[in-house]
């Protein structure tokens, strides 16, 4: 009986860490358009979100970023930019906010097209990258979140790579099932 329980109590806990830690992807480019001003271009992929996207937000930094602009936005998509700003002493993060009516991006389907300027208040010798993002239902209750990932440069897929927690659970599954069986 001990044995059926530590089985299944296992099998919970593998399932339970092998579980997607963000079913949503946002691949971004970013070119420099002159001086201090730069583009981020952003590609959106529903992974295994159980919904379609129908809105999403990607915030700008307080103090890294300011004069955003928003450049491009898929068909049937709108979209805003808000600056980051000082509101009665609070720094808060500015926004580039997208959404649809009629477009949702469906399972296993990726959407490009949206773009925004922004001018870069960083270290001059750095270039700006990673950027928080939330997707969110038309309730405004956040569905997904995670970081953006500068778009694949070389061509190919990328491969993908286990959870350390999983190979470190897996590893412990088994340290644990022949140390039983040597008993």
């Amino acid at each position: 009986m001990k044995r059926l329980i530590f089985l299944i109590l296992s099998i919970l806990l593998l399932l339970i860490i092998s579980t997607p830690l963000c079913a949503t992807t946002i691949f971004y480019n970013v070119s420099n358009t002159g001086g201090n001003t730069w583009e981020f271009s952003y590609t959106v992929k529903n992974d295994s979100l159980s919904v379609d996207i129908e809105a999403f937000s990607i915030f700008f930094d307080y103090g890294l970023y300011e004069n955003i602009a928003v450049t491009g936005v898929a068909d049937d998509w709108e979209a805003d930019g808000v600056e980051p700003d000082d509101i009665y002493g609070y720094e808060d993060d500015g926004y580039y906010d997208a959404w649809t009516y009629d477009a949702a991006i469906a399972v296993d389907q990726s959407l490009s097209g949206f773009s925004v300027s922004f001018d870069w208040l960083g270290d001059a010798n750095e270039t700006p990258g990673v950027q928080y993002f939330e997707i969110y239902d038309v309730d405004y209750s956040v569905l997904d979140e995670g970081y953006t990932q500068l778009a694949d440069q070389g061509g190919s897929d990328p491969v993908p790579e286990p959870s350390t927690l999983i190979l470190f659970a897996t590893g412990l599954l088994g340290y644990l099932l022949s140390r039983r069986r040597v008993s």
